[in-house]
C-alpha cells in the first residue's frame, strides 16, 4: 500500500511538475506573441516615421523649386527693368545730341 501510495505521489508530483512546465511554456509563448506585437507595432511606427520624413523632403524641394522659379522670374524682371532704363538713357543722350 505504501508503494502504490508512493507512486501515486510520485505520478502527481510529475502530473503537476508537467503541468507547471505546459503553463510557463504557455506564459512565455503568449510573452513571445507580446513582444513580436510590440516589434511590429514599432515597425509600424518606424514605417510612417520614415513615409512622413519622405513626403516633408519632397514638399521641401517642391518649395525650394518654387522659391527659384520665383527667383528667377524676379531677376528676369529687374533685367529687363534695367535693360529699359538704359535704353532710356541712350535714347535720352541720343536726343540731347540731336538737339545740340
Amino acid at each position: 500500500v505504501a508503494g502504490i501510495r508512493a507512486e501515486g505521489a510520485r505520478a502527481e508530483e510529475a502530473a503537476c511538475a508537467e503541468a507547471r512546465s505546459c503553463d510557463a511554456s504557455r506564459h512565455a509563448e503568449e510573452a513571445c506573441k507580446r513582444a513580436e506585437e510590440r516589434k511590429q507595432a514599432a515597425n509600424e511606427r518606424v514605417d510612417r516615421a520614415k513615409h512622413a520624413e519622405e513626403e516633408a523632403r519632397k514638399r521641401a524641394e517642391e518649395a525650394l523649386r518654387h522659391a527659384e522659379e520665383a527667383r528667377n522670374r524676379a531677376e528676369e524682371r529687374t533685367q529687363a527693368a534695367n535693360d529699359r532704363v538704359d535704353r532710356a538713357k541712350h535714347e535720352e543722350e541720343e536726343a540731347r545730341k540731336r538737339a545740340e
